[in-house]
């Protein structure tokens, strides 16, 4: 299993390309496969704070 923090590879099909977008955060680029992990990353504090000062890297 590859780590939390690492990035989805790229959808090949378009289902794959669907269900990538429904768990995409585009403010901080980084996708997730589960929507328990998206939701944790959503209240977490690089999330926030990216949200609070957008230069954040």
């Amino acid at each position: 299993m590859a780590p939390r923090s690492s990035t989805l590879p790229e959808a090949l099909t378009e289902s794959a390309r669907e269900a990538r977008k429904a768990f995409f955060c585009e403010l901080c680029g980084k996708g997730y496969t589960r929507m328990n992990e998206f939701e944790a990353h959503e209240g977490s504090y690089d999330h926030q704070h990216r949200k609070v000062c957008p230069s954040h890297p």
